[in-house]
């Protein structure tokens, strides 16, 4: 990789570079039953501030039907295909990462591993969580298939510390991550500015993109100051939300074109 390259992420097939300028805007598209998660995607399809949407397969039921979930892979990947160079990314949360599945390893590995290894989407999220194994496992299945991985780590908790949350992106990155995603709980100012912190230094370190958020009201902030401290995707809203503190997509826009450095 050359210092060019370093910290971007070129989509195949897309024409988009994860990591090249002004963080690109994702939201996530939800439901209960196909028909809804259908309906979302093909509202959120025609939203130009958007770079993109997370599929969120874990509130259909409860993530675990994984011949239903593929099958609704492929409805969306043909109502996504009039978004044109627009990402989507198919995540299945487990619930002790914030979302609604309850899964063990060997169920987790295998919802997500079909879905990796049918290419039904341009990056694949996979959990820190579930251990080197797993993890290797599904990148390789990924990349075998063409696709990309966010591998990612959530703390509903608390900010670790400086360290700890270095140590968490640079792990990410060693077990193949294309894009290296952190998500903490601030408690404090200071919890916001040692994620910003975190944020700069891996990008100066890694060599690829990160997603960084403090959650909640407090660090907003960092969802919007991507492009200054080195978060390359921002997660944001249209209608309800799939995280706290998330900005309405429009307001996110706006202020990051705000706070642009190619102004």
């Amino acid at each position: 990789m050359s210092d060019s390259e370093k910290g971007l992420y070129r989509v195949p097939g897309k024409g988009y570079v994860i990591g090249a300028g002004r963080p690109g805007i994702l939201v996530s598209a939800s439901g209960d039953t196909p028909g809804a998660i259908l309906e979302s995607v093909s509202s959120l399809s025609e939203r130009p501030e958007i770079a993109g949407i997370e599929l969120r397969l874990d509130r259909l039921d409860r993530g675990r039907n994984s011949d239903e979930i593929l099958e609704l892979a492929d409805l969306v990947n043909v109502a996504w295909a009039r978004a044109g160079a627009k990402l989507l990314i198919v995540t299945v949360r487990s619930r002790g990462e914030g979302g609604e599945a309850s899964f063990s390893g060997p169920e987790y590995e295998r919802l997500v591993g079909s879905l990796a290894r049918s290419a039904r989407a341009d990056l694949i999220d996979v959990e820190l969580c579930w251990g080197e194994g797993i993890v290797r496992r599904l990148v390789q299945a990924a990349h075998l298939s063409g696709a990309g991985v966010i591998v990612s780590r959530h703390d509903f908790e608390k900010t670790p510390e400086l360290e700890a949350m270095l140590s968490v992106l640079r792990r990410e990155a060693s077990l193949g991550a294309d894009v290296a995603k952190i998500a903490v709980m601030p408690k404090t100012p200071e919890d916001v500015a040692r994620l910003l912190l975190a944020t700069a230094r891996a990008r100066a370190e890694l060599p690829c993109p990160l997603i960084t958020m403090a959650m909640g009201a407090l660090g907003a902030v960092s969802r919007v100051s991507g492009e200054i401290f080195g978060s390359a995707l921002t997660f944001a809203r249209i209608g309800g939300g799939s995280a706290p503190g998330q900005l309405e997509a429009g307001e996110a826009d706006a202020v990051m074109r705000a706070l642009s450095l190619q102004r």
